[in-house]
């Protein structure tokens, strides 16, 4: 049952472990090694970094550094794609087995010959042999545990098989080939770049790479030229920069502030009484179940399914405010504080900010984006207006000219806020960010329990900026550590 179970977890390979092991190679050439068992895409992307040509490309050109990073992990997102739907859909068959392999006798002697026909029809393609299964299950054989385990070994072996062939079919296939990324593709894309280059006047080799970076490291030159006049908008607004600078800086202005680090993280929870429901969420909190949850529980038939759900963590249970955990840190000693933190950077996506307010915000998020790439930090993006998208800018494929085709409506920063406390609260990649709210502040007011949480993460060392872009009054300019204008 060992497969079976692995096929129940979550997929063990991430798109943020595949991007840690891109920043490590470009930062210090460091490469994964290769254990045994690793999964055919680690092997890909392994193949890719240990490329002598690939090597040259990305250690001797910025630029393809870039375009290397977005390339692979816009391939490697895609394919954790399929494959954790491929998973998903094994997971019925996982849990058939399960089922079965968890019969009663009475339910083994009466049910195995339709079971053994059902499983034929899926997988003797893939190794199950009904013919013999049937031989050894007849005649009281079903009844016998050892046999039993023989059909649910087959069944999941079969299953095992057929997961196997489906990924390397999905690998090899059109679709995939046709966005897999080869010393090919990153050697036109690099002879392109280069003519490029040396066809135009072009003299600012950083406003050149963070164009690329907007671009997500898609290389086109129509696209290029398109897209530039958006990215290079900082230099006619200098408080771009002044704004992205201080963005994940835990030092003062001069950069001098010394700061405890941590050797780990916990968490604390704030504790009151639980009359503060916010939501429902899933976890394997017993105290907050649902009554439904109960119910599972209480019911002797339905108790496994209950169980099952605790392991997994999926037990619908009250959300309450107070349970909300924060950031604390064990300290360990004092640094100089470094730039390198993680931001969270929220974008007013309202009817209020067409025309160019909202090019003012592209820059901006192009110049963020650039910073965050090059420093090997995490950057999350919270498009709002009446209701919010977000988007992990290194672990999604996105587009800058998203933010005109999302515009519209009236302006609610309730939700935007309550995701940006998720984050800062339960997600590990973001509880030490620094948050960034870009809009014309035309926002109406938010009820004071949002507003208290706001000056606990304040309190607790997260800084929230906000880039206005306008010059109307808001009462917003003293709930946040600094307000930076556009002009």
């Amino acid at each position: 049952m060992r497969f079976v179970n692995a096929v129940m977890q979550p997929l063990k390979e991430t798109g943020g472990m595949y991007l840690e092991f891109i920043n490590r190679y470009l930062e210090h050439g460091a490469i994964p090694e290769l254990e045994e068992g690793a999964s055919s895409l680690l092997q890909y992307v392994i193949g890719l970094m240990e490329n002598p040509f690939i090597q040259i490309m990305v250690f001797t050109k910025p630029v393809m550094a870039s375009i290397f990073r977005a390339t692979t992990m816009r391939y490697v997102l895609a394919r954790l794609k399929q494959i954790t739907f491929q998973r998903q859909r094994s997971q019925f068959a996982a849990r058939d087995i399960q089922t079965a392999y968890q019969y009663a006798p009475n339910m083994r002697g009466s049910e195995w010959k339709s079971l053994v026909t059902k499983v034929a029809e899926q997988y003797e393609d893939y190794g199950f042999d009904k013919k013999f299964m049937d031989n050894l299950l007849d005649n009281g054989g079903a009844l016998e545990p050892q046999k039993w385990n023989k059909l649910i070994i087959d069944w999941a072996t079969a299953l095992q098989r057929k997961m196997a062939q489906e990924d390397i079919d999905k690998e090899n296939s059109q679709e995939t080939r046709s966005f897999r990324p080869d010393e090919q593709v990153f050697n036109d894309i690099d002879k392109d770049i280069t003519n490029y280059l040396q066809s135009s006047t072009i003299s600012d080799m950083e406003a050149f790479e963070q164009t690329i970076e907007t671009m997500h490291g898609i290389w086109s030159r129509s696209e290029f030229e398109r897209t530039k006049s958006i990215a290079l908008r900082h230099k006619r607004y200098p408080s771009i920069d002044l704004v992205v600078n201080k963005m994940g800086r835990k030092s003062d202005e001069d950069g001098t502030r010394q700061i405890p680090i941590s050797t780990g993280s916990s968490l604390c929870l704030d504790h009151s009484s639980g009359s503060d429901i916010e939501g429902v969420t899933t976890s394997r909190q017993l105290t907050s179940l649902l009554p439904t949850e109960l119910a599972f529980y209480a019911d002797e038939q339905l108790s496994d399914v209950f169980w099952y759900k605790y392991m997994q963590g999926s037990l619908q249970s009250f959300r309450y405010q107070s349970h909300l955990a924060k950031p604390t840190h064990k300290l360990k000693r004092i640094i100089t504080a470094k730039p390198k933190g993680p931001m969270i950077v929220c974008i007013d996506t309202s009817s209020s900010m067409n025309g160019e307010p909202m090019r003012i915000a592209q820059s901006l998020l192009s110049r963020v984006v650039w910073m965050a790439n090059r420093q090997h930090r995490r950057c999350y993006l919270i498009y709002y207006s009446e209701h919010i998208r977000t988007i992990d800018l290194q672990l999604s494929n996105w587009d800058i000219n998203e933010l005109k085709t999302v515009m519209q409506g009236g302006t609610d920063a309730t939700e935007m806020l309550t995701e940006v406390f998720h984050l800062l609260s339960s997600d590990e990649n973001y509880m030490c960010a620094d948050v960034l709210w870009v809009s014309d502040f035309l926002i109406p007011d938010v009820k004071p329990s949002l507003l208290s949480r706001l000056n606990d993460f304040r309190q607790s060392d997260t800084r929230f900026y906000g880039y206005q872009i306008g010059d109307c009054d808001t009462i917003w300019s003293s709930r946040l550590d600094k307000m930076y204008h556009y002009l």
